[in-house]
């Protein structure tokens, strides 16, 4: 601790005061000192302080002397106790619990207001007003009763001309229980009684905006327009909205104490209400009921002394609640001058040294006129907290860091840095100062990981040509790893992503011909100068020419270029290194294959035309026959012939006739 009263403390001790005690003597042990943190568990503070030097404020509770109930009429008293003492610790909560007993033959002020339209049974009205008067009499026998009647608003739709008699079901009650409410003193309402009102009706009622109906827009204001036992506005204002009126129980709190304080109420209830979680406290038995209350100071705000009050509503009696915030250690009211913990320039109270004039310091050893609870020179200017919250002991003005920490405010932990592993921080490769790695021989990087010998950047096995190269000349090594560069446009070769050499493939070797192609046919057509191809051929190509492409072996590709139509070319190509390729063009072309393709074209060419007359000469004759077949029978149906006689021709039919046929 660094000061004697506890609101002083800072707000890391302040959030765990409810949980942490105060060890303040230093020299009842010797693990503890004036710069060592006092606030600690109950369990530990046993085991190493002495239970005299032991701070550890409780909560409690006073009460007024109780006054009995009584039911003498002008000095009733059905609450205990009216007063209550509470002294609390920040984020502590205690519990204290009231009576309230319903005194006898206490005022009560009942009011009858009754339907007295046609459908109300008025049998039922005066058995339930006798009987209701009778009950309560149970409770007490001063009452004052009262009447009131009501049926529905004088007009259409509401009511028929003749009274008693109604058009729809709905009553006006509500227009009848305002006025009820709000003349108090033409109802005759007494000041210091009970008050409860019976509404008997056997229909609902009309509420807020069934008025305009009859044309009656204005709202009910609340106010009394009652004259002669009349509701003098019952054609003008439309009927009120859904009134209600509770009794419970009145907390009344300062809104700056509402915000650190909460304050709960329970009630013991006979009877609780599973829909709107309301009880009953009150029977006709008259037992005495108790609330318990709850009080919880959430934290220290600046005020030492603040009150409540709580009223039950109906009741002119209150409970005063007076809250006193601990703040304080009994220990400051002795202390030891001149103590050898403090230098003999101080007294030692409480745990710290109360320094005098000429020194300041949490024991008093600095020297100089100086504020010994001004450290502002070991608060960082970014913080609020004391060293970083703890974690050193301000002495003569600077920052004196307990185990672990280090830095100008101790606001940097010694194992809190970047690469943190299961066996240390910065990667096991370095170590932990001032919130940064210093890394060891060999490695480097803000977590140490990243190893400075380039040997893991370079390959040397079996499997691929090795290179003493880092990242075979074509990457740099960062943090033991190839970063390739970009492979150049013309190379058709896979890059290795490992370590960036590159690695022939069969199927590249089709595309790597097609890349050098222009470059080769370049070569080939300009024998004799080759100006024109350096704007072709990239400058990483080494190009011969030669006539013949016969001692070509491994690891020349060879590749076919086509240069005349019939004609081709070879030219050969190989990888010198990383970023060189030598490119060698054969400058004589071979058309032989061209001239047995063009005479089996001719050839063939020349069947073709000789089939093709033929079939045309056939067809050309097919048609003409057929042609001059159809003029003939044309004109054979066309030809007219002449008919005539043979005058000696005779037919060769005779006939003959029997004279007797048919005579008997």
């Amino acid at each position: 601790m660094s000061t004697s009263t506890l609101h002083e403390l800072s707000p890391f001790e302040i959030f765990y005061l409810k949980f942490l005690i105060v060890c303040y003597d230093a020299k009842s042990s010797s693990e503890i000192n004036l710069t060592t943190p006092r606030c600690m568990s109950a369990e530990r503070a046993a085991s190493k302080c002495d239970s005299r030097d032991i701070v550890n404020p409780q909560s409690r509770i006073e009460y007024d002397s109780r006054l009995n109930f009584s039911d003498t009429l002008g000095q009733f008293r059905q609450l205990q106790p009216t007063k209550v003492d509470i002294w609390l610790r920040p984020g502590d909560t205690k519990n204290f619990t009231f009576y309230f007993k319903p005194a006898k033959d206490y005022p009560l002020d009942l009011y009858f207001l009754i339907d007295f339209s046609e459908s109300m049974d008025a049998a039922v009205a005066r058995t339930a007003e006798r009987d209701i008067s009778n009950g309560l009499r149970d409770l007490t026998n001063n009452i004052y009763l009262g009447l009131g009647s009501f049926i529905d608003k004088k007009t259409v739709p509401y009511t028929f001309a003749s009274l008693g008699s109604n058009y729809d079901p709905s009553e006006g009650g509500l227009d009848a229980l305002a006025q009820v409410l709000a003349c108090k003193e033409k109802i005759g309402w007494r000041n210091d009684s009970r008050k409860i009102i019976i509404f008997l009706t056997d229909q609902s009622y009309h509420v807020a905006g069934d008025g305009k109906w009859a044309g009656i827009f204005t709202p009910y204001d609340g106010q009394c327009y009652m004259e002669n036992n009349q509701y003098t506005k019952e054609l003008e204002m439309d009927y009120p909205s859904k009134l209600s009126q509770t009794l419970s129980m009145q907390l009344n709190i300062k809104d700056v104490d509402f915000k650190h304080m909460d304050v709960e109420i329970d009630p013991d209830c006979m009877k609780r209400s599973s829909d709107n979680d309301q009880c009953k406290i009150v029977s006709k038995s008259r037992d005495i009921k108790n609330f318990t209350v709850k009080v919880t100071l959430k934290d220290y705000y600046g005020v030492n002394d603040t009150a409540f009050n709580i009223i039950p509503k109906g009741f002119r009696e209150k409970l005063d609640v007076n809250v006193h915030v601990i703040d304080k250690c009994e220990c400051e009211e002795r202390g030891e001058r001149n103590a050898v913990i403090c230098n003999k320039h101080g007294i030692y109270q409480c745990g710290i040294c109360q320094c005098d004039s000429d020194s300041y310091g949490s024991n008093c050893q600095c020297k100089g006129v100086g504020d010994n609870n001004d450290n502002s020179t070991c608060i960082a200017s970014n913080s609020k907290l004391l060293c970083s919250g703890g974690r050193g002991a301000c002495k003569c003005g600077k920052c004196e860091c307990y185990d672990g920490y280090e830095g100008q405010y101790c606001e940097f932990s010694k194992d809190d840095c970047p690469g943190k592993t299961r066996n240390g921080v910065c990667s096991t490769h370095g170590t932990c100062q001032l919130g940064s790695c210093v890394c060891h021989t060999g490695w480097a990087g803000e977590r140490c990981d990243c190893p400075t010998s380039t040997e893991y950047c370079r390959h040397l096995n079996d499997v691929v040509p090795s290179s003493d190269e880092e990242c075979s000349g074509l990457g740099d090594c960062v943090c033991g790893k190839c970063k390739c560069r970009q492979v150049a446009t013309w190379d058709s070769r896979r890059q290795n992503s490992e370590y960036c050499y590159l690695e022939p493939c069969a199927e590249c070797h089709e595309q790597q011909c097609q890349t050098l192609e222009l470059c080769a046919l370049c070569q080939h057509k300009n024998v004799n100068s080759n100006l024109t191809c350096m704007q072709i051929c990239h400058s990483e190509f080494v190009v011969h020419k030669t006539k013949d492409m016969l001692n070509y072996t491994e690891p020349w590709q060879i590749c076919r270029l086509t240069t005349d139509l019939g004609c081709f070319t070879q030219f050969a190509y190989k990888y010198a290194g990383a970023n060189r390729l030598e490119l060698h063009v054969n400058t004589q072309e071979n058309c032989t294959e061209s001239y047995y393709k063009f005479g089996a074209s001719a050839l063939f060419i020349v069947l073709l035309v000789g089939l093709v007359t033929l079939i045309a000469w056939k067809i050309l004759t097919t048609l003409r026959d057929r042609r001059d077949y159809e003029a003939f029978k044309k004109q054979h149906r066309e030809a007219e012939w002449e008919h005539g006689r043979n005058p000696i021709y005779e037919s060769p039919n005779m006939t003959f006739y029997n004279p007797s046929f048919g005579q008997s």
